[in-house]
């Protein structure tokens, strides 16, 4: 595992429009964002309307290239892709994996626990902060 300080986490220009309707997407319909999860059909009373569940790197795909079919391609390939972000662990960490997620979104994020309408709230604005519309001292 390859470990991260936050001073290694340059995160270099980014496709702003994607991650702003990645941002609506999940902020219409809190039940679609699952951090845990690339891309998922999924169903029963707790399913989004749309039956699908993804995290940043799955909503990146199935908003950008909803055609895209698996396994051609994986989904973190065509996500980087389509973000405009390089392979390197290093950058694409602090966008999809929220341990590696600046402060103050990792510990507003981790203390949601179970409330998924504050996880979406928090992840959407740490997609603000990424795309430079906010910054830490603003809060989340």
């Amino acid at each position: 595992m390859v470990e991260l300080s936050q001073s290694e986490l340059p995160l270099g220009p980014v496709n702003v429009e994607l991650l702003q309707r990645i941002k609506q997407h999940i902020l219409q319909e809190p039940k679609r964002l699952q951090m845990n999860i690339w891309r998922n059909r999924f169903s029963g009373t707790n399913a989004p309307s749309c039956g699908t569940i993804a995290c940043i790197a799955g909503w990146a795909v199935e908003l950008g290239d909803p055609n895209m079919l698996l396994p051609e391609r994986t989904v973190l390939d065509r996500a980087l892709e389509l973000l405009g972000l390089t392979n390197d662990v290093r950058e694409y960490a602090q966008l999809f994996c929220v341990r590696y997620w600046r402060e103050p979104w990792k510990t507003a994020y981790a203390n949601a626990w179970e409330n998924q309408e504050r996880k979406v709230q928090v992840t959407a604005s740490y997609l603000d902060f990424i795309c430079g519309l906010k910054t830490a001292q603003d809060g989340v």
